[in-house]
Formats: structure tokens, C-alpha cells, sequence
């Protein structure tokens, strides 16, 4: 019997020493970034609202930019909220001579910790063929795991194609990673205090 709870007992604090051990390497590879985030290399700061398409020819630039804090999760979910909210404000188009939104009003899943705005379905490509215009779709998502809150956010492009091609159709494009770390930008400094929020969320 003293075995067997001797041998439960080292397995127990494998388990643990483990799951420290992980969480330390998984906080190792990133460097801070001020505000109590930690980034990877993929992040820098943003403030300038992108414009266009923000596309880039690099193939080894990363298909997600994310930003990782030691706080709140529902107070970062507030802060996503307000960050997407005001990329949808500020995303506005002008189709002769008349301003629209650029960008449909995001779709959030509080359940999931998810956010997306824009598409890139089968509407949007042939939208982005009728008009010659690009399209994107950014997805926010949160990321609970042991030692922090991770802040993922992935952005996909199209772009109808320049050759007469029968059917005509579209490409898809590697985001620069400019609007990724605006919205992150946004979000840290809501979370630091700094962004007077033209967006107050109820948290009912």
C-alpha cells in the first residue's frame, strides 16, 4: 500500500514539475513588451490606422500575430471588444461619391472568446471580383492557458486577379500584419489605460 502511494505521489509531482516546466519555456521565447504583455518576435507597435489592403509578397511573414498578458481574461475580452469595434468605425469606403462601411459589423462569440469581421466566403470573392476591390476577414481569438491570456489575431486577403481569365476569380494574399498589430496596439493600450473609450460595453 506504501508503494502504491509512494508511486502515485512521483507521478503526481512529475506531472507538476512538468506543467511548470512548460509553462517557463512557453513565457521563455517571448519578450516583454511593457504594460505586463509579452509578445513574440512577430509583434511591434502599430498606431497609425492601416489604409488599403496591407498585403505582402513574403512568405514567411506569420499568418497570426498575437500578444499574451498575466491579467484579466474578461478584461482583455473588453478591451478586444472596444479594439475591433473601432476598426469597424474606421473602416469606411467611398463607392461614387458616397461613404460606406468597408468592413460588415463583426460577428462575437463570447462563448468561444472569438471575434471575426469580414469574410472571405464565396459572397465576398465574387463582391471583390463586381467591384475590383480587395477583401479580408480578421479573427480575434483568446487563448486561456496555465501561466496567461493569449491574443491571437489572423488576418486572410483576397484580391481579384489583373488577367482576363474565364471565369474571372481571385487570389488569396499574405497579410503585412499591420491591422493584426493595430488591433493589438489598441488593445494594450486600452488595457494600460491610455485610449478614452468611444465604445463602453455593457458586461450584461
Amino acid at each position: 500500500m506504501k508503494l502504491i502511494k509512494k508511486y502515485w505521489q512521483e507521478l503526481f509531482d512529475i506531472v507538476v514539475l512538468l506543467a511548470v516546466s512548460s509553462c517557463f519555456i512557453s513565457c521563455g521565447v517571448e519578450r516583454q513588451v511593457g504594460n505586463g504583455a509579452s509578445t513574440t518576435a512577430e509583434y511591434y507597435r502599430v498606431e497609425a490606422f492601416p489604409i488599403g489592403q496591407q498585403t505582402s509578397t513574403d512568405e514567411s511573414t506569420s499568418n497570426f500575430i498575437e500578444l499574451s498578458y498575466r491579467t484579466s481574461t474578461d478584461s482583455i475580452w473588453q478591451a478586444a471588444l472596444r479594439a475591433i469595434l473601432k476598426l469597424y468605425d474606421l473602416s469606411v469606403t467611398e463607392e461614387e461619391g458616397v461613404q460606406k462601411k468597408a468592413r460588415q459589423f463583426p460577428k462575437i462569440d463570447t462563448s468561444m472568446n472569438r471575434i471575426q469581421i469580414g469574410d472571405i466566403d464565396m459572397a465576398a470573392r465574387a463582391q471583390a471580383i463586381k467591384t475590383h476591390t480587395w477583401k479580408d476577414k480578421i479573427v480575434l481569438k483568446l487563448i486561456r492557458d496555465s501561466c496567461k491570456t493569449r491574443v491571437m489575431v489572423t488576418r486572410n486577403v483576397i484580391i481579384p486577379t489583373n488577367r482576363v481569365l474565364h471565369p474571372p476569380h481571385v487570389m488569396e494574399m499574405m497579410s503585412n500584419g499591420n491591422y493584426e498589430r493595430w488591433i493589438l496596439t489598441q488593445i494594450d493600450d486600452d488595457l494600460a489605460g491610455k485610449i478614452r473609450n468611444k465604445f463602453p460595453l455593457n458586461k450584461n
